[in-house]
């Protein structure tokens, strides 16, 4: 399970640029779950990153979807995991409309 997890977390920056806008939003379980669970915290953060920016210009009923999908993954990390991965990224695009 764990070398599909690399694998899958190796592909996604790859194959992201490649769907169409309006068909992102169906990669966010497999970026959810590599998030979850890779061991890597650099890779995670790269992952993060790519979930934010997703969409580069997402209208209302994008952000909230992709907000729904982070407010899951802070769910499941947990608190530490959220305060030290999730939240930089966070202010991060917070910072950058800013």
């Amino acid at each position: 399970a764990l070398e599909t997890i690399k694998i899958v977390s190796d592909a996604l920056p790859k194959i992201v640029p490649y769907v169409l806008i309006n068909h992102r939003e169906e990669l966010l379980p497999l970026i959810i779950c590599a998030i979850e669970r890779h061991p890597d915290s650099d890779v995670r953060d790269s992952l993060t990153h790519t979930l934010f920016n997703l969409i580069k210009r997402p209208d209302g009923q994008q952000r909230r979807i992709i907000m729904d999908a982070c407010v899951e993954l802070a769910t499941s990390v947990g608190e530490m995991r959220t305060e030290t991965e999730l939240l930089p990224q966070c202010w991060e695009q917070v910072f950058q409309i800013f």
